[in-house]
């Protein structure tokens, strides 16, 4: 599966954990808003259910979503515009406007 660091992120620490395990851990991510994208994380899964958790700590952020690998096998997510939560959206194929 791939995982998309997406939309607002401004020199956040991120982690990201899929199904407990720390899958990535970054300092200073940043969207670069000319292509929409902070990082993308390549992680390799059982086909199913799996969840991903990301903690944005320099705002006190932290969101688990729950997804089936078999429908989705990628996930985007943002931080809203207000900065006040974690968003997510699932897809089977990547974003066209990367």
């Amino acid at each position: 599966m791939w995982i998309h660091l997406e939309s607002g992120f401004r020199r956040d620490e991120v982690r990201v954990l899929v199904d407990g395990g720390e899958v990535f851990a970054g300092r200073d991510v940043r969207t670069d808003y000319s292509i929409g994208l902070a990082e993308v994380i390549e992680v390799k899964v059982t086909p199913g259910w799996t969840d991903v958790e990301v903690q944005v700590p320099t705002r006190q952020l932290r969101q688990l979503m729950r997804m089936d690998t078999r429908e989705h096998a990628f996930l985007g997510v943002s931080i809203a515009p207000d900065g006040s939560r974690i968003e997510f959206s699932a897809a089977a194929s990547p974003p066209d406007r990367y």
